[in-house]
């Protein structure tokens, strides 16, 4: 209580050129030993927005450094302080600030992996909910697929689909759809065929249904002509059972605005027949 008192009185400029003078390594450290609790009680009282000020003027080399330096454990603060209060400092600094730093703390994804297990998933799907599709889009784009492709993997299945879950296929599909086509392709294309249909089978096929069909055929399609067709019949082939149940629950029409001749290219076991097709297609 008593610094924060001390450092709203000597003002956000003193603070700033205090910061910059002492650099990011010394700072971070200092806040890590000092542990969340006090941390938070710290950020707490001095505010988002006076944080948010600070960090801008710091720019984002320093920011990334001095998290790192704080350490992934010690971060949790923000857990302490809540989604609510991380997310007004995120959109306090602004998007391009926001995607800078996390280019930055990208370089180095063990950092983010366990900066992300020790938020847990339910603290990163109410934060990434409250920051909305479009924030999220530009930190996600900003780290690129290869670093979160790497970012999931080592996250696992388990923290994936229930992250997945508790955001809602709404926002899922919004994520998606701002990340575009492309982008998701290739993400999924490096993740492999085995961690995306253990992950859409541990989402269900009615959550994995609802949320391809709220995407549109038009993505939907162009997603599957990325993935290339050796890729999508060994996806869909892996899983019989489980593609069998996502089609029904999507229905023949939404299959066949996909890809009629796609559909008919798959794994006889993984899709339906353009019998079937056609047999739904008239009931």
């Amino acid at each position: 209580h008593f610094t924060a008192s001390l450092y709203k009185g000597l003002g956000v400029n003193f603070v700033k050129e205090l910061f910059d003078c002492l650099g990011p390594r010394f700072c971070g450290q200092l806040l890590g030993d000092l542990g969340e609790d006090f941390d938070a009680i710290l950020f707490g009282e001095l505010g988002e927005d006076f944080l948010a000020e600070v960090f801008v003027f710091l720019g984002p080399t320093y920011v990334a450094k001095f998290f790192k330096a704080m350490g992934a454990q010690h971060c949790q603060v923000f857990c302490l302080l809540g989604a609510s209060w991380t997310s007004r400092m995120h959109q306090q600094m602004g998007e391009e600030m926001c995607k800078e730093v996390y280019n930055k703390l990208g370089a180095d994804y063990h950092f983010l992996v366990e900066l992300f297990q020790r938020f847990g998933f339910r603290f990163t799907a109410e934060l990434l909910l409250m920051l909305q599709a479009h924030f999220c889009v530009q930190i996600f784009s900003a780290l690129g697929t290869h670093v979160v492709s790497l970012l999931f993997r080592d996250l696992g299945v388990p923290f994936a689909s229930q992250l997945f879950l508790h955001m809602g296929d709404s926002f899922v599909a919004a994520l998606l759809a701002g990340l575009g086509a492309d982008f998701c392709a290739g993400l999924f294309r490096t993740l492999g065929r085995c961690f995306v249909g253990c992950l859409l089978e541990n989402l269900g096929h009615r959550w994995s249904a609802a949320l391809f069909t709220k995407l549109g055929t038009g993505f939907v399609s162009d997603l599957f002509r990325q993935f290339g067709g050796i890729f999508s019949v060994a996806l869909l082939s892996r899983h019989p059972a489980f593609s069998l149940q996502l089609s029904a629950e999507m229905g023949a029409t939404f299959i066949l605005g996909v890809s009629t001749t796609f559909c008919c290219a798959l794994h006889p076991c993984a899709c339906f027949t353009q019998v079937e097709l056609k047999r739904m297609r008239k009931a």
